[in-house]
């Protein structure tokens, strides 16, 4: 699992205690290292910003559910 704006899922054990997924390093400053670096962000950043962090959250709320379900199933 992955996308534009998100680490790639590397692997993952939803049936671990506590359930895990680990990422793709990705690198790059932090958002503070960047404004410190270079001042505020032009709207056009700001914008994608908001697009990766929402893709961002949508894909760890769909991870959350899927070990959610995983952890809430009766072994068999």
């Amino acid at each position: 699992m992955g996308g534009l704006y998100t680490a790639q899922v590397v692997d993952a054990d939803p049936d671990a205690n506590p359930p895990w997924p680990a990422t793709a390093h990705i690198p790059g400053p932090t958002l503070h290292r960047a404004a410190a670096d270079h001042g505020p962000l032009p709207a056009e950043s700001v914008a994608v910003l908001g697009a990766g962090l929402a893709e961002g959250l949508a894909a760890a709320l769909f991870v959350h559910r899927l070990t959610a379900m995983q952890a809430s199933r009766p072994n068999t």
